[in-house]
């Protein structure tokens, strides 16, 4: 069993998102309690096991690929696209190093929700692959039921390195949800793609040690709870330097969920490869 499936169990998705903070009467707190430890906030969660909330992100995705909704996010549908134009820039420019050839390696990526949010400015280039790797359940719903000539679906990055080598990593809100994070960083840098890009990443704004919140998810969406951490900025950016990742752009990210912490994303591109 590969790294990032034994700790498929402890992946969760992106919760809380700018609907729910122009919504008319938002939740009072999205994280209400600091942990002392990733266990000890495992015995205060729910976890992202439920096939309830599988069945609800499969049925909003399949309206999104109908033509009902623009895009998903967290099983919610949305009539317009809310860009991360930086994301976007970024796997562009993976393309243009490229031959105009995009392989995504999207990991944590739901039912393709990356994917489809960015697909109309994807279309015009020469190829584009993008292969999710989620947990089981997920993945099971996305090859059964959303795979495409594009978009395909696998439970472990093992797995889908068998069907071809990426040129870009996205990983977008997901290395907070996952406890042993290093390991699984481990593993995708060492892949060795060209660009690496994060986004909706939480990173304190005072302090010099990560933290670990519990994360709810309002009842408007599904009623849920998982450990979420908060990185330090410093740290983060030098684990990827010690993996000859150089960092071409920071930028902030949509979500804006808690006054002590700034969602950040970054490009990453591989030393070797630097123009």
């Amino acid at each position: 069993m590969s790294i990032v499936k034994s700790f498929a169990r402890n992946w969760c998705p992106p919760i809380i998102r700018k609907w729910i903070q122009n919504a008319a009467s938002p939740p009072h707190l999205n994280f209400p309690n600091e942990c002392s430890s990733w266990a000890e906030a495992e015995t205060m969660c729910t976890g992202y096991d439920s096939q309830a909330i599988v069945k609800k992100v499969l049925a909003t995705t399949l309206k999104v690929k109908s033509g009902e909704y623009a895009y998903e996010r967290d099983s919610v549908g949305f009539s317009k696209i809310e860009y991360s134009w930086p994301v976007l820039c970024g796997l562009l420019l993976a393309a243009n190093s490229n031959q105009n050839k995009l392989s995504v390696l999207d990991f944590g990526g739901s039912l393709g929700s990356s994917y489809f949010q960015n697909q109309k400015f994807l279309s015009r280039l020469s190829s584009v692959n993008w292969s999710v790797v989620e947990q089981s359940a997920f993945a099971n719903a996305g090859k059964e039921n959303i795979t495409s000539n594009q978009l395909h679906f696998y439970a472990s990055i093992n797995e889908c390195m068998l069907d071809g080598h990426p040129n870009v990593i996205l990983l977008s809100s997901v290395l907070q949800y996952i406890d042993n994070y290093h390991a699984v960083l481990d593993q995708v840098t060492a892949i060795g793609a060209e660009f690496i890009i994060v986004d909706r990443t939480p990173f304190l704004k005072t302090g010099d040690k990560e933290k670990v919140f519990i994360q709810k998810v309002p009842d408007a969406i599904y009623q849920a709870s998982y450990p979420c951490r908060f990185f330090v900025e410093n740290e983060f950016l030098q684990f990827f330097k010690s993996r000859e990742y150089v960092l071409c752009d920071s930028f902030s990210s949509l979500d804006n969920l808690d006054d002590r912490a700034a969602w950040r994303g970054f490009i990453f591109r591989k030393m070797d490869n630097r123009a």
